[in-house]
Formats: C-alpha cells, structure tokens, sequence
C-alpha cells in the first residue's frame, strides 16, 4: 500500500518542484491578466495627464480608466482564486480577500458598465 501512494505522488513531487508559469493552463492566462493590467495603467496615465493639459475631456478619460481597471481587477482576482483551486475560496488563502475587495470596490465605486454608461452619457449626451 506503501508503494502504491509512494507512484501516485511522485507525479506531484515533480510538478512542485517546476516553475508554476511552466504550464501552459497557468502561463495564458497570466499574460492574459498582464495585458489587461498594461491597457489599465495607459489609461490611468493618459486621466491623469487630462487632468493638466486636457481638463475639459478628464472626465471621459478618467471613466475610461475607471472601466478598464474595474474589469481588469474582476478578471485578475477571479483568474488567481481558479489558479488556487479550491483552497482559493478559503479562509486559509489570501486570495478571497483580493477577489471580496475587487467586489466591494465595484459596488462602492462603479463597476465597468456603470462607468461605461456615464462614459456614453457625456460623449453621446444624456438620453432621456
């Protein structure tokens, strides 16, 4: 019996020992989650910089981030609590605690839509 779970878990041994990003189902999503992250921080930095050379525009600007980084934080604390599996949920891992802030901060701040509605409303007018 021993010997039997000594095999089964030497598979696992080895795939500890490897780099997480060697596997292909962790290394595209994680890219993916990198590329969403460098489209927030443009638009972050193009608000801001609205702020001083382009103040009449700030505000589209500024709900642009806002959509961009909602939905990159909801993609990022989702991917990383599926990366952890089931101990992802738990109150052992830290990574609940991202995935309820992202939640939260979307209530309490908008979420992608609501910035994006607010976003059509000034480029397109309020409708009625």
């Amino acid at each position: 019996m021993a010997i039997a779970n000594h095999d089964g878990v030497r598979p696992h041994a080895h795939a500890i020992r490897t780099s997480l990003g060697f596997f292909q189902a962790v290394k595209h999503p994680l890219v993916d989650v990198m590329i969403q992250i460098d489209e927030a921080k443009s638009l972050v930095y193009n608000a801001a910089c609205a702020i001083d050379h382009e103040p009449q525009r700030a505000a589209e600007y500024a709900h642009m981030a806002k959509a961009s980084a909602s939905e990159t934080a909801a993609f990022a604390s989702s991917r990383s609590v599926q990366f952890h599996g089931g101990i992802g949920y738990t109150w052992e891992c830290f990574v609940q605690l991202y995935f309820k802030r992202q939640k939260h901060s979307q209530l309490l701040w908008g979420d992608a839509a609501w910035h994006r509605a607010r976003l059509a409303d000034i480029v397109l007018g309020k409708i009625d």
